[in-house]
C-alpha cells in the first residue's frame, strides 16, 4: 500500500548504499589503489560479505572470486 512505500524506499536505499560501500572496498582491494596489497583473509571476508548480504552476481564479484581462485591455486 501507499503507507508502506516510504519504509520500502528506505530499505532499498540502505541496501543500495551497502552494496556501493562493498563495491568500493572491492575495487580498492583489487586495484591496490592505496599501494597496499590485501591479504587472502581480507578478500575472503569481502566475498563472504557479498554472500551473506545476498548481493547480486556482478562483474566485480566475479573478479573477486577469480582473484581468490588464482591466489588459492
Amino acid at each position: 500500500t501507499l503507507d508502506e512505500l516510504p519504509a520500502m524506499l528506505h530499505k532499498l536505499k540502505v541496501r543500495a548504499e551497502s552494496f556501493d560501500t562493498w563495491a568500493n572496498k572491492v575495487r580498492v582491494a583489487l586495484e591496490v589503489e592505496d599501494g597496499r596489497k590485501r591479504s587472502l583473509e581480507e578478500l575472503r571476508a569481502l566475498e563472504s560479505e557479498a554472500r551473506e548480504r545476498r548481493f547480486p552476481n556482478s562483474e566485480l564479484l566475479q573478479r573477486l572470486k577469480n582473484c581468490l581462485s588464482e591466489a588459492e591455486a
